[in-house]
């Protein structure tokens, strides 16, 4: 009764966004053995200055993005938001290397939805996003 009809949505089912996103693991999770690094080692301290200062995740931000448009004439709010949301909900490295696992797989598979929107044949366009995997790494 049912064989027809799982037979065609089987088909249907795209797998190669699951192929990009077991393929960016494999070569991804290594990552989440490192220690801080870079800037992630200051930034592992907002949550103190935060406390010392008596100002909240949003206002450090705001108050940022600020400083770096008059100061250094660069006008990115959106990483500032970014950086102290990220350093406010995964304050340890653990969960804080898992999200930046997460959140490159999903920008894998977006890429890969834009290639496919631009018209991009989907056995190409997952392997722009294979080889995109390995170049991240």
């Amino acid at each position: 009764m049912f064989g027809p009809v799982l037979s065609s949505l089987w088909r249907r089912i795209d797998w190669r966004p699951l192929l990009i996103i077991a393929w960016g693991f494999l070569l991804l999770s290594p990552l989440r053995a490192t220690g801080w690094l870079g800037d992630d080692l200051y930034n592992a301290s907002l949550p103190g200055q935060w406390i010392h200062r008596n100002i909240t995740p949003l206002g450090a931000a705001a108050s940022d993005a600020t400083t770096w448009a008059i100061l250094g004439g660069r006008l990115s709010p959106g990483i500032q938001i970014w950086k102290d949301l990220a350093f406010w909900a995964f304050p340890t490295l653990y969960w804080y290397k898992w999200a930046q696992l997460a959140i490159t797989l999903v920008a894998l598979v977006v890429f890969y939805g834009c290639l496919r929107g631009m018209s991009a044949e989907a056995n190409f366009a997952a392997l722009v996003c294979l080889l995109a995997a390995g170049l991240v790494q």
